[in-house]
Parts: C-alpha cells; sequence; structure tokens
C-alpha cells in the first residue's frame, strides 16, 4: 500500500479533510510529531507522497526551535529527489527555504478569501480552489517569495504567492484547503492569544464565514487533491531526470 507520512507542528492543525480523501484513493496514511518524535529516524524518501503541514511558529524562528532546521534539511533531501511533496502554510515556507527562498514577515492574515491564477496558471489541478465561489482558510502572518524556478499559480488580494508547483511533484500553499469546519473552534482556541493582537477581528464572523464557505472548499479542495496526486511523476528514471535539469544544485543551498 502506499503511502502518505504527514508532518504534523501542533496537533490541531492535520490533514483535515484531505485524510478520508488519501484513504479513499488507497494512501495508507501517518503522522509525525515534529519537535517530539525524531525526524532523523524517517527517511525522506520513503513516503510515497509526504504533507508538511502548518503550524503557529515562523519558519524564520530556526534559533529558538532548531527542529525546524532539520526538517529543512529533510525536505531539502526529498526535494533533490523530486519526491512528491505538499507544503501547507508553515509548510509551505519550509519548503521554499529548502528550495532557497526567503521569508518575509508580514501582515496578520485570518479569513476566508478568493483566490486568483497566477502567472503560470497551466497547473490543472488547482482550477477547483480557483472557481469564484470558493473561499479559502488563511491564517498565517508571514509570507514567502518564489523560489528559483518555481511556478506561480495563485494569488490572493492582499498576498501575491499563495501557491507555487516546483519540479514535477513539489506544491506549497500559502492558504489552507484542509480545515475540517466542524472542529474550527480549536483553530480559535489555539490560536487566541494571535486573535487578540488583532483588534478588530471579528470572531463570530470568522465562525459565520466557516459554515457558510466550509462546505463547497470541502468538496473543491477534495477534488483539487485527487487531481494533484493523479498526475503526479512517478516514473522510474525521476530522479536521474532530475539530476540532469540541475536540480542536484540544491544541495549547495544553504
Amino acid at each position: 500500500m502506499k503511502t502518505v507520512l504527514a508532518l504534523r507542528h501542533t496537533p490541531f492543525e492535520d490533514l483535515g479533510t484531505f485524510e478520508p480523501q488519501f484513504r479513499k484513493m488507497g494512501f495508507a496514511v501517518r503522522y509525525l510529531d515534529v519537535g517530539i518524535q525524531p525526524l532523523c529516524a524517517e527517511s525522506p524518501l520513503d513516503a510515497d507522497i509526504a504533507v508538511v503541514l502548518g503550524g503557529p511558529v515562523s519558519a524564520r524562528d530556526i534559533a529558538r526551535y532548531p527542529y525546524l532546521g532539520e526538517e529543512i534539511a529533510w525536505l531539502r533531501a526529498r526535494l533533490i529527489d523530486d519526491m512528491p511533496t505538499l507544503g501547507i502554510a508553515l509548510g509551505a515556507h519550509l519548503i521554499a527555504i529548502a528550495l532557497g527562498a526567503s521569508i518575509q514577515p508580514g501582515a496578520r492574515d485570518i479569513g476566508w478569501v478568493p483566490l486568483a491564477a497566477g502567472a503560470d496558471a497551466r497547473a490543472g489541478y488547482l482550477r477547483p480552489l480557483l472557481e469564484q465561489d470558493i473561499r479559502v482558510m488563511q491564517w498565517h502572518e508571514d509570507s514567502f517569495s518564489l523560489p528559483p524556478n518555481a511556478r506561480h499559480l495563485a494569488a490572493s488580494a492582499h498576498n501575491a504567492n499563495q501557491a507555487f508547483a516546483w519540479g514535477r511533484n513539489c506544491l506549497a500553499l500559502q492558504f489552507h484547503p484542509e480545515p475540517d469546519v466542524a472542529k474550527i473552534e480549536r483553530w480559535l482556541i489555539a490560536g487566541g492569544p494571535e486573535i487578540a493582537r488583532m483588534p478588530g477581528f471579528d470572531i463570530a464572523g470568522f465562525r459565520n464565514d466557516s459554515e457558510r464557505y466550509g462546505p463547497s472548499l470541502r468538496k473543491a479542495a477534495q477534488e483539487f487533491l485527487f487531481r494533484w496526486v493523479r498526475q503526479l511523476d512517478s516514473h522510474p528514471f525521476a530522479n536521474m531526470m532530475a539530476a540532469a535539469s540541475g536540480i542536484d544544485r540544491l544541495a549547495s543551498v544553504p
């Protein structure tokens, strides 16, 4: 059975609606709690798909959270071989760093927003999330620049870089497509201190938007996930092709 390894940074940010979809597609799903369970015990090349989830810390905070540096190195080893990897929020930031991009502090962004197609919108798998009536959940303070050779897939009104693809099998999403809105109160409880630092934040409005947009996002996100998995490149010569195209130069990125 093919496997999905989810790198989890906090209990309330799990695979959400993606987990039953992965299982429906025939994957066994495992979690590794980064910072608690040793990442070095897990080969970066073993899982068929790795999903790097979100979390409340900043990818810039390696000095205070050394495990982030270990995670970036782990991801770089996986990306050198162009292994299927999906990053969400913090996970996208860690992938961006592993690929040589930078992370910048930005305005806190919590809410439900529409996406717009990016400069390179050829990735058909993202189309379900770009429909006019779909809103995705934002919950972040930082933003990423695009790594070299990345393909810009999506933007929003307040953030130019919402999604990028890299190589054949890497996808990074600034937004959250996966939240189970039946459990949205866990986000609001865990994010209480962050919300308190946002004058004027309408917590009741956020709950209402979650109920309003959550069901349609769930359907669109599961269609997106199915399309993304279906198009992944699992050709046995992928590693040789990656090296020939210069992906091995990642090993020199600090």
